[in-house]
């Protein structure tokens, strides 16, 4: 159970981790496309 809990959380930090790098290049296009208007 504790094994599974740990890759449970694994997996969770990269999701994470990942949704902010979306975010963040989400920011960034949302930015340069206002700016461009």
């Amino acid at each position: 159970m504790s094994q599974n809990a740990h890759v449970y959380f694994i997996l969770f930090v990269k999701y994470v981790h990942y949704f902010h790098i979306i975010c963040a290049f989400i920011l960034l296009y949302v930015e340069s496309a206002t700016i461009n208007i």
